[in-house]
C-alpha cells in the first residue's frame, strides 16, 4: 500500500473537515458513536494514556473525565491540536499535546511508559504500519492495551457506489475504509503475540437533503469536485423519489492487549 499523498493528508487532517464530518454524522445518526466509544474506554483501567492521531480531541475529552494520571494527545495537524487545547482549556490534570508525525514522536517515547494507547481513524496513514505497531508495542507497559478504531467491511457503500459512477476512488480510501482493520492490522498484532478483542458498531446516517449529503462529501478525503454537478444532479433525482439518503457507517474497535 502506497503512503498517503500530501493532498490526501491535508484533507484528512483538516480540523474544519473533521468537525464538519463529525457534526453531520452526529446530527443525522441513528445511534450514538460517542457513547459507544466511552463505554469501551471506561472498561479498561489506565494511568498513562497516549491518543495517537487525536485530531480535535474527541477521545481526549472522554479521557479527561476519568481519574487518569497523565494524558498525551498526538496529531500531525497544528490546527487540530489548537482546537483540542481550546476544548480542554479547563482540564487541570497532566495533559500534553504534541504536533508531530506519529512515526517521529513514537521514537521519542520511553519503552513501557504507557498502559493505554488509542488511535481513532488514523493508523492507516502511517508510512510503515508494521514498524508503527512495533513501536507502540514497545511503548506499552506489560498487560497494557492498544485500542484501534476504524471503518471496515461495508462502510459507506451507498456513498461509494454513487461516486464510482463518475470516478475511481483513491486506493488508500477504499483500503482504509474496508480491509485495513482485518486484513492488515490484525495479522501484524497477532505476530506481536497480542491478545485481540473486537467490538462492532453500525450507525445508519439518514441525510435529509441534497445539501446535507454534499456538505458531508465536500469534507471528505474522497470527493472529486470535478464531478460536483453530476453528483448533485444524481442526488436531486434520488430525493425526488426518497425522503432521505441512507449511509451505513460500519466501525470496528480492536483492543490489543500486551501479554507480557
Amino acid at each position: 500500500m502506497k503512503s498517503p499523498t500530501k493532498a490526501l493528508l491535508k484533507l484528512a487532517t483538516s480540523s474544519q473537515n473533521l468537525q464538519n464530518r463529525a457534526n453531520g454524522n452526529q446530527q443525522y445518526a441513528s445511534a450514538d458513536f460517542g457513547t459507544w466509544v466511552e463505554n469501551i474506554i471506561t472498561h479498561y483501567e489506565k494511568n498513562n494514556v497516549l491518543d495517537v492521531c487525536c485530531g480535535t480531541g474527541n477521545q481526549l475529552v472522554l479521557y479527561a473525565k476519568q481519574p487518569i494520571k497523565s494524558i498525551t494527545g498526538l496529531d500531525i495537524s497544528t490546527q487540530s491540536i489548537k482546537v483540542a487545547q481550546q476544548r480542554l482549556a479547563d482540564y487541570s490534570g497532566d495533559l500534553t499535546l504534541v504536533t508531530s508525525a506519529m512515526e517521529d514522536f513514537l521514537n521519542t517515547v520511553p519503552h513501557s511508559s504507557k498502559d493505554f494507547i488509542s488511535c481513532f481513524y488514523g493508523l492507516y496513514y502511517t508510512k510503515d504500519i508494521e514498524k508503527t505497531c512495533q513501536q507502540i508495542h514497545q511503548i506499552l507497559e506489560p498487560k497494557g492495551h492498544f485500542l484501534v478504531c476504524g471503518p471496515h467491511g461495508d462502510n459507506n457503500n451507498s456513498l461509494f457506489s454513487l461516486l464510482r459512477k463518475y470516478y475511481s476512488l483513491p486506493e488508500l480510501v477504499t483500503y482504509s475504509s474496508s480491509t485495513f482493520m482485518m486484513q492488515t492490522l490484525t495479522p501484524i498484532l497477532e505476530k506481536l503475540a497480542m491478545k485481540l478483542e473486537y467490538q462492532y458498531f453500525v450507525n445508519r446516517i439518514s441525510y435529509p437533503s441534497v445539501d446535507a449529503v454534499m456538505q458531508y462529501l465536500q469534507s471528505t478525503t474522497f470527493f472529486n469536485d470535478q464531478f460536483h454537478q453530476e453528483i448533485k444532479s444524481d442526488l436531486e433525482q434520488h430525493f425526488k423519489e426518497s425522503k432521505s439518503f441512507e449511509v451505513e457507517k460500519h466501525v470496528m474497535a480492536l483492543v490489543a492487549s500486551k501479554t507480557n
